[in-house]
């Protein structure tokens, strides 16, 4: 996999880690789609609130479980800076996106299956 952003080497360590724990290949996808989105704004490789505020808004059309996944993924990287030693790297919180809504089945009765 080859990034291009200013954070392409820590993005290859992180894949390696992740992969490492069995983490889904979503990973992969999202992390070439942070790639791209750093690298077209040309940061420097720190995560600030400021810079992310792009990133977590939601796509048109996309579903509030892939925003979410994409929220998760930088979430994560920032986690993972950190446990490598970069402490100077913002975090997201959790809970940005709106929940997912809960769907409830409906069980019909027997009165309402013979109408």
């Amino acid at each position: 996999m080859r990034f291009k952003s200013s954070f392409a080497s820590k993005l290859e360590d992180y894949l390696f880690y992740m992969t490492g724990i069995d983490r889904k290949p979503s990973y992969l996808f999202y992390s070439r789609h942070f790639d791209e989105y750093w690298f077209d704004n040309d940061y420097p490789p720190i995560l600030t609130k400021e810079r992310l505020d792009d990133w977590i808004k939601q796509i048109e059309d996309e579903s509030i479980s892939k925003q979410s996944m994409r929220i998760s993924l930088v979430r994560q990287f920032g986690n993972y800076l950190h446990s490598v030693g970069m402490y100077d790297q913002y975090i997201l919180p959790k809970g940005i996106c709106a929940k997912i809504p809960r769907y409830i089945p409906y069980f019909f009765n027997e009165s309402e299956l013979t109408r």
